[in-house]
């Protein structure tokens, strides 16, 4: 096995741990790499936070608008968990797995669309969903320069 010690510490503990000197995830401080891996770990976490934070407010009924708990309401918290756990995965080989970030991109934008129809509808209030609008286009704008920026120039 072809291992070193490394110079830096863990984060979780203060001991020596080793590194590969093929691991694909060991960089240099300030290497191209190293930056768009942060920038998808970067989204797959926010992509990850707000579905649980999606997943634990529809599940409760006032939160969510409803006087009761109703069936879709857990459905959709079970896929909001589920894509949830598939970003924390993501984590772990991320320029592999950047391709998840597209899928991603189009729920967002889903959930925004479903939040306009409920405010023509008026179903919800214009002070709720405005901050919703601009987080969700906020993460979307980020996902997207995260794509963009992590993309391979290919070589003809």
């Amino acid at each position: 096995m072809n291992c070193t010690k490394a110079v830096r510490q863990s984060p979780l503990s203060q001991k020596y741990y080793i590194i590969r000197r093929n691991d694909p995830y060991t960089f240099k401080k300030g290497d191209k790499q190293m930056n768009n891996v942060l920038l998808l770990r970067i989204s797959y976490w926010l992509g990850a936070i707000g579905d649980f934070m999606y997943g634990i407010i529809v599940l409760i009924p006032s939160r969510a608008g409803v006087d009761g708990y109703v069936y879709p309401m857990g459905l959709f918290a079970a896929v909001a968990f589920s894509w949830g756990i598939l970003l924390i995965l993501a984590t772990r080989h991320p320029i592999e797995r950047r391709w998840v970030l597209i899928p991603t991109i189009i729920v967002i934008i889903l959930l925004g669309i479903a939040n306009v129809y409920s405010y023509v509808v008026a179903a919800i209030d214009s002070n709720i969903i405005i901050p919703r609008l601009l987080l969700k286009l906020g993460i979307v704008a980020f996902m997207l320069f995260s794509y963009v920026k992590t993309r391979e120039k290919r070589i003809k």
